[in-house]
């Protein structure tokens, strides 16, 4: 909600500036509480243990209920419960998924995702004209939403 005021109140000062089509932005009067962010929460093995007991319980729920049909497997990974909304690897698990992501063709950017600290939208929007191998450096002049 904020980020959608946010672009509203933007939108309309556009509009107020170019075209005089409006004395005053109503969206800057809108007031929200103040948004609260979800706290990172390690996996440990008892948070992943019993997330995987709570994701099998769902699949085998999932399963009854759609009576032999076909169960997608990613809408019922996604649907198990979390300890939290923002889930942080360790660094042995990091490990594990680059080991096993080593032969992806996006390898080189879960790589430079996992150790530089890229922001989803920064890696996203990464082009090669950002990137300089001569001098080691990447820099990211984009960001996609």
């Amino acid at each position: 909600m904020h980020r959608i005021r946010a672009t509203l109140r933007h939108a309309v000062n556009v509009a107020i500036k170019q075209d005089r089509l409006l004395d005053f932005n109503p969206a800057a009067a809108v007031e929200f509480p103040p948004a609260v962010r979800p706290k990172p929460v390690v996996w440990t093995e008892g948070r992943g243990t019993l997330w995987r007991l709570d994701h099998e319980a769902l699949l085998d729920r999932t399963r009854r209920l759609r009576g032999g049909k076909r169960v997608d497997p990613i809408a019922v990974y996604v649907g198990a419960p979390r300890p939290s909304r923002v889930m942080v690897w360790t660094a042995p698990q990091t490990l594990v998924f680059l080991a096993f992501a080593r032969r992806d063709r996006l390898f080189a950017l879960y790589r430079l995702i996992t150790l530089r600290g890229l922001r989803r939208g920064e890696a996203a929007g990464l082009r090669w004209s950002d990137v300089n191998f001569r001098e080691a450096t990447i820099g990211g002049h984009w960001q996609i939403t």
